[in-house]
């Protein structure tokens, strides 16, 4: 076992305590705002190897730190929020989208309202860090607890203006796969299944999916269609008789995806900062397409990081 010298301990916690640090949890402010100071020097580490490698470790740290006020997944919450839009009624989903909902409440859409598979309806955030949908903060205080049936029965009553949804794999056309990975009657993977995604795919007014961007997960046709997109592309969805719109946007920890021309093809929209477009289409698994006017992912405001921090007040999205 590497023995680290004091100094280079030291160093950390330094850099752990300082100001705008992501590691202490103070708030960070905005890029053309930030004073960045120098990286330390650690003149007590001894000559040689060791300590060329412990300065190459604490100054990469040093960037990781100083450099960026956002991480990747804050960026995709914050992306998320961006799509819910004030007074709609929003099916949150697991993870990200749900605290992208209390981000969007807080900033831009204070009417909008929360709807949980587990049976719950909320108007504000919950007054806790919620991890799942079922987690004890989502019932205290909320607008509605009831069941799974009267929750998903506003699908049904055309009363949800938005659904997230993740998944294993998403093609071009949008549609999800939670359920098998590889031939149906003998699968490679066997994954947990649908829950009330093909429901929210299937009647929400539009559809947001985020997934990590890799070429295994953006595949040219899902093994196995769990939550429809548009199908077979162009009008096939219609053709079904899905009352839903559809797919309206795929967030990525790479880029923002939007569905294009008369296929109904998701073709790239925005590229976040950090990110190149040869490393985008390097890990889509089809031929990407461009919108006529890519831009690169706003990054977020004060406001926005401001009401993600009220909310992820530990700091679980950061690293």
């Amino acid at each position: 076992m590497v023995r680290v010298p004091q100094a280079a301990r030291d160093t950390a916690e330094s850099l752990r305590k300082a100001p705008n640090s992501v590691v202490s949890g103070a708030p960070r402010r905005r890029r053309e705002s930030l004073t960045v100071p120098a990286p330390p020097a650690l003149p007590l580490l001894p000559e040689g190897p060791l300590k060329r490698s412990i300065w190459v470790f604490i100054t990469a740290m040093w960037y990781k730190i100083i450099m960026h006020e956002y991480s990747t997944q804050e960026l995709m919450i914050i992306a998320a929020a961006r799509q819910i839009a004030d007074g709609e009624r929003i099916f949150v989903g697991m993870r990200l989208p749900i605290t992208a909902y209390g981000v969007a409440r807080l900033t831009h859409a204070p009417n909008a309202v929360g709807l949980f598979e587990s049976g719950v309806a909320r108007y504000e955030p919950a007054d806790g860090m919620l991890y799942t949908m079922c987690d004890g903060p989502n019932q205290l205080g909320a607008a509605w607890t009831t069941g799974l049936i009267q929750i998903m029965g506003l699908l049904s009553g055309g009363r949800v203006h938005a659904g997230f949804i993740g998944g294993a794999e998403v093609d071009k056309f949008g549609n999800i796969n939670t359920s098998y990975i590889g031939d149906i009657d003998n699968p490679k993977v066997k994954l947990p299944g649908s829950g009330g995604a093909p429901d929210i795919a299937a009647m929400a007014e539009r559809l947001v999916i985020i997934i990590n961007h890799q070429k295994h997960r953006l595949v040219e046709k899902v093994d196995f269609i769990t939550s429809p997109g548009f199908l077979d592309g162009g009008d096939a969805r219609k053709k079904a008789g899905l009352p839903g719109g559809g797919p309206a946007m795929l967030i990525t920890d790479r880029a923002t995806l939007q569905p294009y021309g008369p296929d109904n093809e998701f073709h790239l929209a925005s590229i976040h900062p950090g990110h190149t477009l040869e490393e985008v289409v390097g890990n889509t698994g089809w031929d990407l397409k461009s919108m006529p006017n890519v831009t690169e992912t706003p990054p977020p405001t004060e406001a926005e990081m401001d009401a993600l921090h009220h909310i992820d007040k530990e700091g679980f999205w950061r690293s």
